[in-house]
């Protein structure tokens, strides 16, 4: 399916609140995630707790860890499902524009205005350096 969400993020600075489970609750934790993390962006209104219920032999410590990290994984859910929105809104948008005029290729007007733009952030850039070796 086009579109589909195939991953989600773990973020380093959580590591050591994982760290401290033991390898089976870990291997718990890592599989209500992914049920989660596969399941929220499909439906928004699932929550943590529907997923914990599948998941029985999971302990307290490590179902406080997938709530706080599940909460991360919908946040980053609604920015990407956000993004999708905007990106087909746009792609709608421009369908319509494109029947009706063909994009124009640039013309050596627009090429002579990039370069002279180039030339001007370029020269910006070395003003700048020069400037911080005056300072330092």
């Amino acid at each position: 399916m086009e579109n589909e969400k195939k991953s989600f993020l773990f973020y380093f600075d959580n590591y050591p609140m994982i760290q401290a489970l033991p390898p089976e609750q870990r291997g718990w934790l890592l599989s209500a995630l992914c049920v989660y993390a596969d399941g929220v962006w499909r439906d928004e209104t699932l929550t943590m707790e529907q997923v914990l219920e599948g998941f029985p032999r999971m302990d307290r410590e490590t179902r406080v860890a997938c709530a706080f990290l599940g909460g991360t994984i919908l946040r980053d859910t609604k920015r990407w499902l956000n993004q999708r929105r905007n990106r087909q809104a746009w792609k709608e948008e421009a369908g319509h524009t494109r029947s009706r005029q063909a994009p124009r290729p640039p013309s050596e007007e627009d090429e002579e205005k990039a370069r002279e733009d180039m030339e001007r952030m370029r020269r910006l850039v070395e003003r700048m350096k020069l400037a911080e070796g005056e300072e330092g």
